[in-house]
């Protein structure tokens, strides 16, 4: 959480860990991983009293055949809800779908970076 005059900002993009998945430039013929992968994170954020949204990330989903992910916000009540699921469903990456793969961690990397906005009500 980070406080900036009358405005919060609170980013519910808790685990990152995915970005660890970027395949580096000395990857040269293709890359393996021990395992596949499949999470699904849900949180809540309750709107303190005496503040209203003012900003909600756009929702993202990121599909392939191989690896997909999907974040979504709700507005409910006072909360929002936050859901984020990660699909990676290979073993192996070619060379060939190296750049495709680092795009979209990179999509997912920005959409990381993305913070709810909170506003003080005026009183």
């Amino acid at each position: 959480v980070l406080l900036a005059g009358d405005e919060m900002y609170v980013n519910l993009n808790l685990t990152k860990y995915i970005l660890e998945f970027k395949i580096k430039k000395e990857d040269k013929l293709t890359k393996d991983y021990s395992f596949k992968h499949f999470s699904n994170y849900f949180y809540s954020l309750t709107i303190p009293e005496g503040y209203h949204v003012e900003y909600i990330p756009d929702n993202i989903n990121l599909v392939n055949d191989k690896y997909s992910s999907a974040i979504e916000y709700n507005l409910e009540g006072n909360q929002i809800k936050y859901k984020h699921y990660i699909k990676l469903d290979f073993l192996t990456l070619d060379k060939e779908e190296f750049s495709v793969f680092n795009d979209f961690i990179d999509k997912l990397d920005g959409a990381f970076k993305e913070s709810i906005v909170l506003k003080k009500d005026a009183n």
